[in-house]
């Protein structure tokens, strides 16, 4: 094998054109999420320019973006006590994969965001608020969420 042969493997992340286009996919998957009654009441007082920037974090980690990183913390409590069903996550995430096929985004990959993004589902639905730093609540969510994560792989 010579050294020209080695062949660079891209994330998805820069496969699909970086924050320029997960820019615009969420600009289009809000537009969308926002026309549903359940989500637009979520949604209320919300900046939506800081909301853009955290959901371009969280996209980017789910495309694989080198040395992305994403504060499990910061997404708890960005949903805690919205009670968001099960049926809304998946409506959710029905819109973000007709966006991703819209910006012909392949199968495999949408696939593969589709996981990176069930893997944080426990920071997402249903989760309660801690109105102070209940240690034992603390802990027990903590122990949840390392059984999700075992029950994933």
């Amino acid at each position: 094998m010579n050294i020209g042969d080695v062949i660079v493997k891209k994330n998805l992340f820069d496969k699909y054109g970086g924050v320029t286009t997960i820019k615009l996919i969420l600009e289009k998957f809000y537009k969308i999420l926002l026309s549903r009654m359940w989500a637009k009441k979520m949604f209320i007082n919300v900046d939506m320019e800081k909301l853009l920037l955290h959901q371009i974090q969280f996209v980017s980690f789910a495309m694989g973006k080198p040395e992305s990183e994403f504060d499990d913390e910061r997404l708890r409590k960005g949903h805690a006590g919205l009670k968001i069903t099960e049926e809304q996550y998946d409506e959710t995430i029905d819109i973000l994969v007709k966006v991703l096929t819209d910006f012909r985004v392949k199968f495999a990959d949408i696939k593969l965001i589709g996981n990176a993004i069930e893997s944080k589902k426990h920071l997402i639905v249903n989760v309660p608020v801690i109105k102070s730093l209940d240690k034992k609540k603390v802990r027990k969510l903590n122990e949840q969420e390392q059984y999700n994560k075992t029950k994933l792989v």
